[in-house]
């Protein structure tokens, strides 16, 4: 029964820190579909999405340049939540620092509302963080402790 628990105790922490993770898969989802709705003048955004590629669009002005940049700013995310899926500690922490960078944006535009979602997918990144670090743990526990088959009486 205790192993019981102990397995159904790991499988919700790695869910927990897979979940974390995944939410740069979402930012850079967000970024593309923003981008898509820009060049083809819907008028739609994600807030969840990266504030840089809405800059880069003015910067290159709805042209092609800009659907470039957003795929790359985007790559980037994909790799961190790759990376941070792999169990890469420094994936979650430097996308966290740069996805507070692209927070700040939202401060100097005066959007609160993307800085509030902005706030909830960084929060859910820092718990996948937290979460991956009690799965170390938990790990580590479990190389410490005797195997009761390899125990001789």
């Amino acid at each position: 029964m205790e192993d019981e628990k102990a397995i159904a105790t790991r499988i919700r922490i790695e869910n927990g820190y897979k979940n974390g993770a995944s939410w740069f898969y979402w930012i850079a989802g967000m970024s593309i579909l923003n981008e898509i709705f820009y060049q083809t003048h819907t008028g739609w955004i994600f807030a969840i999405g990266l504030g840089i590629t809405q800059v880069t669009n003015v910067i290159f002005q709805n042209n092609g340049m800009s659907f470039i940049m957003t795929l790359i700013l985007s790559g980037i995310f994909v790799f961190f939540g790759k990376m941070a899926h792999k169990g890469y500690r420094w994936a979650f922490i430097i996308g966290m620092i740069f996805y507070i960078l692209d927070a700040i944006l939202f401060i100097m535009v005066k959007d609160y509302m993307g800085l509030g979602l902005h706030g909830i997918a960084i929060f859910g990144i820092y718990r996948g963080l937290r979460l991956y670090k009690q799965l170390i743990e938990i790990n580590n526990n479990q190389d410490l402790k005797p195997n009761e088959e390899s125990v001789s009486v």
